[in-house]
């Protein structure tokens, strides 16, 4: 077996030590950079709450767009992988746009992009 040195990502993460004093620092800004380039946020202006305050989120009746199911589960699925990872502090709003998975609607939607507006002023 041999040492191969320090490592910088694994998994969107970047791994940095402090040998001083003895801590590893996990981030993921640079994979949170590209979730907004890929929705298209990458300039949005941010905010300081993971949810609009006193909002509450009903489920569509019925839904007949699949393509639109399926993009809602794949950012609600990056939303949970950031919560599990490195941000507790999305856990809630997670939880909450998951609940809506089977017929999501546009104000689900809009509450993914405040979410991401939140990340983009807490990323660094």
């Amino acid at each position: 077996m041999k040492d191969l040195g320090d490592f910088g990502y694994v998994l969107g993460m970047k791994v940095s030590r402090n040998w001083i004093k003895c801590v590893i620092l996990l981030s993921q800004e640079l994979y949170i950079n590209s979730l907004l380039g890929s929705f298209g946020m990458g300039a949005c202006k941010p905010v300081s709450t993971p949810q609009v305050p006193l909002s509450k989120l009903l489920p569509l009746a019925t839904s007949d767009s699949e393509p639109a199911k399926l993009h809602y589960w794949r950012a609600v699925g990056l939303l949970n992988y950031l919560a599990t990872c490195t941000r507790p502090d999305l856990a809630y709003s997670a939880s909450c746009l998951s609940q809506f998975l089977s017929f999501p609607s546009d104000d689900h939607e809009l509450s993914f992009m405040h979410i991401l507006r939140y990340l983009k002023g807490t990323s660094t």
